[in-house]
């Protein structure tokens, strides 16, 4: 019996090896085959080549140097901030502040009034968390997010994310605040000046930071060596440019002189603002020329920019068709590289960062104002038309506009665009007198704005309605 039973055992131990082995044989020949097969299919169908992640990764570097203000730095952070961008993933952004400090040690001495700052403490607190107690603040919001605790004010973590809720993020998500549909996370973030003493061990080297300085843009994109690097330097100069010529007061009031130098300076910007997309910069510079009262080269420029929004064009914010597939897989296209293609195949919204560039028509108040192409140059032909007495014409273009919307033609499907779009229709209509229309296109903008109060009340014509 106990013979029998050390033959079932040796018997066992035998299949235990074959099993091993057999379990061997696959880790060393069908596992690789398998990572080989499952990394090609990964590169090929959802995250790109090694070199298209690069790239992403190159564009997220030039544009937060770029991006870098006086008030924040902003770092994409997540799988994105990795150059991984997949299928449903959402984006994560980190602002880390520049106007308020972190110390370990502080003197009075150090002090500017126009900064906050807190004391980093770590004694009676768990491994890997702080307390930041607040030194000196000028600033109501940061008093206001802080709590009591053994005499002295210090950070609360919920009240500080509340600062900085805001309609399009309302919610708190983790240490961020994210939109509705949860694709953005923002994490609202402070920067110790120096290592706490638990982790100076950690410091291997130093990092130091790079501003938000124009001219050295332009300078990294004349001196690499690579075209790449030019191309999503230029791209992304273009991009700052199209957002700075619109912090760009135009005074109507000021001596003829700097007058002109005012609408020269900002008319530059605009010619460099035209490189990141093939329509969006157009559109700005004709809704300069339209504030400027010229409308018969607001009216040029804005059928060029037409023109050019085709069914093959790449609309930001929609799935590829059959044809936009096959435009973006050309040998021209990829010859030249993604980056540099975006100028002559990627149609985007037209962003109003500021009141400056909007048609006072609109009568809006506030800033980051999203039209979708080509219902902002419908717009901006109409009101030329109609500056310019062009009856029909003028007909004409507010036909297109109402087909524009009608048909979904290069619309997206962001809710704000859609919303500010029926509202240059009301716009439209009401400067031609059709009210009953007007308060319809009005009422819609209304619904679909209905989760953002703040931004109906921007709208001013919305409320013309009650007296008409």
């Amino acid at each position: 019996m106990q013979f029998g039973m050390n033959i079932d055992i040796l018997s066992f131990l035998i299949d235990i090896c074959l099993y091993s082995l057999n379990v061997i044989f696959c880790f060393e020949f069908i596992v690789p085959e398998m990572s080989i097969f499952l990394y090609h299919y990964l590169c090929k169908h959802v995250i790109g080549t090694a070199n298209h992640v690069k790239t992403i990764r190159l564009m997220n570097t030039v544009r937060e140097n770029l991006s870098y203000d006086y008030r924040q730095v902003v770092i994409t952070s997540g799988s994105v901030g990795e150059g991984l961008e997949m299928r449903g993933s959402d984006v994560d952004i980190m602002l880390i502040s520049k106007i308020i400090k972190v110390h370990v040690n502080i003197t009075y001495d150090d002090l500017n009034p126009t900064k906050s700052y807190f004391s980093l403490m770590t004694e009676d607190t768990k491994p890997g968390f702080a307390m930041l107690r607040l030194i000196s603040s000028n600033n109501p919001d940061m008093l206001n997010s802080c709590e009591q605790f053994r005499g002295n004010n210090y950070v609360s973590n919920a009240l500080f994310k509340d600062l900085y809720l805001t309609e399009c993020n309302p919610v708190v998500h983790g240490p961020c605040v994210s939109d509705i549909k949860g694709s953005l996370d923002v994490a609202h973030c402070l920067h110790s000046t120096v290592w706490i003493e638990p982790a100076t061990g950690w410091i291997n080297s130093s990092v130091s930071s790079t501003g938000n300085n124009f001219s050295r843009a332009i300078h990294y994109s004349l001196d690499f060596n690579s075209k790449k690097l030019k191309y999503i330097h230029a791209y992304y100069i273009s991009a700052v440019c199209s957002k700075h010529c619109q912090s760009l007061y135009l005074s109507k009031t000021i001596s003829n002189k700097n007058q002109y130098k005012e609408y020269d300076t900002c008319l530059s910007y605009l010619l460099m603002s035209i490189n990141h997309d093939i329509v969006s910069g157009w559109l700005m510079l004709a809704s300069f020329f339209y504030k400027a009262n010229q409308y018969k080269k607001s009216l040029i420029i804005s059928s060029y920019a037409l023109a050019k929004c085709t069914l093959e064009k790449l609309f930001r914010g929609t799935e590829l068709s059959v044809i936009q597939r096959f435009t973006v897989k050309r040998d021209e296209i990829r010859k030249q590289g993604v980056v540099h293609s975006l100028k002559f195949i990627l149609v985007d919204f037209v962003l109003f960062a500021t009141s400056t560039l909007i048609p006072m028509e609109l009568l809006i108040e506030g800033n980051s104002f999203e039209l979708p192409p080509v219902l902002c140059a419908h717009f901006l032909s109409f009101v030329s038309h109609y500056h310019l007495h062009n009856v029909r014409e003028c007909q004409s273009s507010l036909l297109d506009l109402q087909l524009t919307i009608a048909e979904n033609y290069f619309m997206g499907k962001d809710t704000c665009a859609t919303a500010f779009s029926y509202y240059c229709l009301g716009t439209a209509l009401q400067i031609i007198g059709d009210n009953n229309s007007a308060k319809q296109a009005f009422t819609k903008t209304v619904k679909l704005l209905h989760q953002y109060p703040q931004v109906i009340k921007r709208l001013k014509r919305l409320y013309l309605t009650a007296y008409l």
